[in-house]
Formats: C-alpha cells, structure tokens, sequence
C-alpha cells in the first residue's frame, strides 16, 4: 500500500483522512517512512531513508525480517 502527502496535488477528502488516521496509527513522522508488516497486519519494523541507495536499505529490511523470525 502506498500512501502519498502531496504537497501540490489535491487528494479527495476520503484519502486525506485515510492518510492522516493510518500516519497517526503507524507514528509517521517523517518522509520516506516504510512500514513492514507481517502476513496477519502486525508491524515488524519502520524503515527511512537511507544513505548510498538500494543496498543499504536492503540490508536495513532483511534486519528487519531476521529480527521477526528470531521471536
């Protein structure tokens, strides 16, 4: 799912309060924000923006996903 806060283009009333409600439900606070959940809706991690690119950040994922499968 993405979910995107536009700062030039309008979004319907409808998907601003979705944005908003699901932004306050996962502790959003800043941009990029991924947000891993698990096959069942549970979080398993919040990952950003990460210097060097797409390596770094990979490595930043499986972090997450090892952590999951060590509980």
């Amino acid at each position: 799912m993405k979910l995107d806060f536009p700062h030039e283009k309008k979004l319907s009333a409808a998907e601003k309060k979705q944005n908003e409600s699901l932004a306050a439900k996962y502790g959003i606070q800043g941009f990029p924000t991924i947000i891993v959940l698990d096959d069942k809706g549970a979080q398993l991690g919040k990952l950003g923006y990460q210097k060097g690119g797409a390596k770094p950040w990979i490595a930043g994922l499986e972090k997450v996903i090892q952590s999951k499968k060590a509980q």
